[in-house]
């Protein structure tokens, strides 16, 4: 696939499972934790727990949160699930969840501590945005995690109600841009929730995939697929080299 043409003028990221785990899903992420850690979890019980969580968190988490607590909820919410349909012991829990969110907290920090380079070069020829589907304080993790000061504009579902893969919240993040469609690239995790609506109202996209916990049959409207942010140069994309 040829490069796309340097008339990019904004870049638009998505957060979990892209910006934080570099193309991993992050229900295989925890399954690759969890099951690092306890041997009687299996993934079906896995996914309900994950399932449980995501609708518990909705309501948990808290404005103020940053990634750790925010992580470490998400974490306690899953084992909770485990010990209340009798798969870990109580006497099992906090050990577990212990465990899995100081994994799981490495490892974005090292994950982020890599695409901070990436991240600060294209803030230097693009304006940057986020937009993500959080819990109203992806900001906040944002800061946490030193990169907010980056970003153009970041838009949280939660602040906006508007979901992805709703248009108008990739509409919201161009309008505050103050740039056009086809002047923007796109790059997510999702194909279903980032490329496709992205591509519907004329962005340029870029595919991240590593480890999806559900991989579409058809990708073709992503202009560019990669497997690491670090392949971002290949794609054109400022021609920078990272």
């Amino acid at each position: 696939m040829s490069k796309m043409k340097n008339r990019t003028k904004a870049v638009i990221f998505d957060f979990g499972g892209t910006l934080d785990t570099d193309g991993i899903h992050w229900f295989e992420k925890f399954w690759d934790v969890f099951s690092h850690f306890n041997s009687v979890i299996t993934r079906e019980s896995l996914r309900d727990a994950y399932l449980y969580a995501e609708d518990e968190m909705k309501v948990r988490i808290k404005p103020e949160f940053g990634l750790l607590k925010t992580l470490s909820t998400q974490v306690e919410l899953q084992t909770e699930y485990f010990v209340s349909n009798s798969i870990i012991s109580k006497e099992a829990e906090d050990y577990l969840s212990l465990s899995v969110t100081t994994k799981c907290y490495n490892d974005v920090i090292d994950v982020i501590n890599s695409n901070r380079k990436i991240v600060k070069d294209l803030s230097g020829k693009y304006k940057l945005g986020l937009v993500s589907n959080y819990y109203g304080n992806v900001k906040n993790v944002l800061l946490e995690l030193g990169i907010l000061n980056y970003f153009d504009t970041v838009i949280d579902s939660k602040e906006v109600n508007i979901y992805k893969p709703d248009e108008r919240i990739f509409k919201t993040a161009i309008e505050e841009l103050k740039v056009k469609e086809e002047d923007t690239i796109v790059i997510g995790d999702s194909y279903e929730r980032d490329i496709t609506p992205a591509k519907n109202i004329g962005c340029k996209t870029i595919l991240l995939l590593k480890k999806s916990w559900y991989m579409p049959g058809d990708t073709s409207q992503a202009d560019y697929k990669i497997d690491s942010l670090n392949q971002l140069s290949g794609c054109g994309v400022g021609e920078l080299k990272f």
